[in-house]
């Protein structure tokens, strides 16, 4: 991030939920400063993570249940709120899979410092998960080709050269992928099959 780093978060909707005892009105006020839009809940709701962002939430043993989204589909950056001074269920708190985790009190940088570590970890696993969704499709798309490779192969009884050949003019002349014809042809003929 370039500038001030907090910057982003005036283009972000945060979901605090905690009680908003001393503790929790100088959190609020800190999250407040970064421009964002802000919005409490208390007590826990039973879902947690809907239209938002970013959740700064208490620590519960049950938390990661309480997600609005599947376990590995993060659907918003997750601040873990810890009590100061109390044990935490490391395991539970592992379960969780926060991006970052504040303890109280809180200081101004170590707010600051959660909202980024937490922001930039979440955008980051967005972008592997992206990716590898991508990665996984030219997979898909690649055994697509190979079988329609052999079904041209074995149809027109060609070398694998050729049948390459094949499939490629007769994606162009369609005007579509190389993938998408292949996966028409492999479709085509497991529906005959």
């Amino acid at each position: 991030m370039s500038g001030n780093p907090l910057e982003i978060f005036s283009r972000l909707n945060l979901t605090l939920i905690t009680e908003l005892d001393e503790q929790g009105m100088v959190l609020m006020r800190q999250l407040q400063r970064t421009r964002a839009q802000v919005m409490h809940r208390w007590p826990m709701p039973e879902r947690i993570g809907e239209n938002t962002d970013m959740v700064l939430c208490e620590y519960s043993p049950d938390l990661s249940r309480r997600y609005a989204w599947m376990p590995g589909e993060a659907g918003a950056a997750v601040v873990v709120l810890a009590p100061g001074g109390a044990a935490i269920d490391l395991a539970g708190l592992k379960a969780a899979l926060p991006d970052a985790v504040l303890h109280r009190p809180y200081g101004t940088g170590a707010v600051s410092a959660a909202l980024i570590l937490a922001w930039d970890h979440f955008t980051q696993a967005r972008r592997q998960s992206a990716r590898i969704a991508r990665l996984d499709e030219n997979v898909r798309s690649l055994r697509q080709i190979e079988r329609a490779k052999h079904l041209i192969m074995k149809q027109k009884n060609i070398s694998e050269s050729n049948a390459i050949s094949e499939l490629r003019n007769m994606a162009m002349s369609r005007r579509i992928s190389m993938a998408a014809l292949a996966s028409q042809l492999v479709d085509s003929k497991n529906n005959v099959s």
